[in-house]
């Protein structure tokens, strides 16, 4: 059996998500376990998306993280200043164990800061997770590109045509 690697998830990511009604993915991407700083949480701001995270939290789909150590608010703290709450919340309990990941599909001075502080290959983008969702077989190419047009009528582009493209 394959160990769960935990993911602290980025607003963006469920945001997105939730957009394309398939936020109980999540449940379904083994091995990895999606849990969310509650500075996420405090994000989302519609009430529909909110109402279905917490569902998520009650269900034990996600998970909530409240309490940070010293070192995380320490970090927390310098990088709030340049970024997003949720964001800085991530990268400060992501820092905390080289095991973890991040799922975020920020850019910028949120890209550079992750890169530095937990290195290249600890991101997972929306993208990634729609991948992934593929090669388990929990989602076909055609359900995928289906979500990146619906996302991209939100604004939110991904830099391929289609996911035949990454597989």
């Amino acid at each position: 059996m394959t160990p769960q690697q935990v993911v602290v998830t980025d607003t963006n990511i469920l945001v997105n998500l939730a957009h394309a009604g398939r936020l109980a993915l999540l449940d379904e991407l083994l091995p990895y376990q999606f849990v969310l700083p509650v500075e996420v949480l405090d994000e989302i701001k519609d009430t529909q998306q909110l109402a279905a995270v917490n569902g998520l939290l009650v269900q034990g789909v996600l998970t909530l993280l409240t309490t940070m150590s010293i070192s995380q608010l320490s970090t927390y703290a310098n990088l709030k200043s340049r970024m997003g709450s949720g964001e800085a919340a991530c990268i400060a309990w992501a820092e905390c164990d080289v095991l973890y990941l991040i799922a975020s599909d920020e850019k910028r001075i949120f890209r550079r800061e992750e890169v530095a502080r937990l290195g290249e290959n600890r991101l997972l983008r929306t993208q990634d997770i729609l991948l992934h969702a593929i090669r388990i077989g929990r989602l076909t190419v055609q359900d995928a590109d289906s979500i990146k047009s619906l996302l991209e009528s939100k604004r939110f582009r991904m830099p391929f045509t289609s996911f035949n493209e990454l597989l």
